[in-house]
């Protein structure tokens, strides 16, 4: 039986067709995913009230909720932040900042510091990204304060000279108010 000759061009139609309709639908999807993230976003743009994300110095037996807005942080945790970790997060930084801790199951926790944008070397495009500039840590449970300090002194060192000689100056007024 003689095999049928078909144009080139008419085998290549139907392909270019399909190529065309599913990058269509491939646009489209993308077009909804990005509005679905943008409408995601601008809910974490009002102010909120978080469970248990302390600011420093500002904690009071019994006290344990902060109000902050979505847009700097998210509490990832509702267990109390030790006093004595928030005291060396004073000394080593300053009042402003702020932490949470999230312990884990595998004899650690989870420690974020939040650093507020005055502070913060984050790019304008990761603050947009991520709305916050966080530092964050596992830290095994056996190094407890000391595994906090350190990760707090790696902080300032990240944040550069300049940054913490202005942390130290705020530092400084912040204490003699």
């Amino acid at each position: 039986m003689p095999k049928k000759k078909t144009s080139p061009s008419v085998k290549e139609e139907p392909k270019k067709e399909t190529l065309a309709g599913a990058l269509n639908q491939l646009a489209s999807a993308i077009r909804q995913l990005e509005k679905k993230m943008s409408d995601g976003f601008e809910g974490l743009k009002k102010e909120t009230k978080t469970e248990l994300n302390y600011q420093s110095g500002d904690i009071k037996p019994g006290e344990a909720v902060a109000t902050i807005t979505a847009s700097e942080s998210k509490p990832e945790s509702n267990v109390p932040l030790p006093v004595e970790w928030m005291e060396i997060i004073k000394e080593v930084l300053n009042a402003k900042f702020q932490a949470s801790v999230r312990y884990l199951d595998t004899a650690s926790f989870e420690l974020t510091v939040f650093v507020p944008k005055e502070y913060s070397n984050a790019s304008p495009q990761e603050w947009i990204m991520n709305k916050s500039d966080r530092r964050i840590k596992v830290i095994p449970n056996y190094e407890g304060a000391q595994g906090v300090r350190i990760f707090v002194e790696d902080i300032a060192k990240q944040l550069g000279q300049e940054i913490r000689a202005k942390i130290n100056d705020d530092r400084a007024k912040l204490t003699n108010i």
